[in-house]
C-alpha cells in the first residue's frame, strides 16, 4: 500500500494502523511532505515507528526513488506455500 501521511479525511497515521489491524502482511510505503496536522505532531517521525512502514518517501521525490522503494518490497515478499501436493 502506498499511502500519504497527511490527508484531508483521515490522517495517515490512522490509516496504516487501521490497515495493520484488518491486513497485517500489507507492505507500507508512507509519504509526506513534512507538513504537521497539529502545531507539534510530527506525523512524518511518528511514522517511521508503525510497525509495518517499510519505507517513508519525502515530498518531493522522483519516480526513481518510488520504483526502488516498490522493487525492494516486492523482492522481499513472501509467498505462501502450497499446503500439500
Amino acid at each position: 500500500m502506498i499511502t500519504d501521511i497527511i490527508m484531508p479525511v483521515s490522517d495517515g497515521v490512522t490509516t496504516i494502523k487501521n490497515i495493520q489491524t484488518g491486513f497485517p502482511s500489507v507492505k507500507i510505503i508512507a509519504m509526506s511532505g513534512g507538513g504537521v496536522i497539529n502545531k507539534g505532531d510530527g506525523y512524518l517521525e511518528a511514522a517511521k515507528y508503525i510497525n509495518h512502514i517499510k519505507h517513508v518517501l519525502q515530498k518531493p521525490f522522483s519516480s526513481e526513488q518510488l520504483l526502488q522503494a516498490i522493487n525492494e518490497l516486492l523482492r522481499k515478499r513472501t509467498l505462501p506455500c502450497p499446503a500439500s501436493l
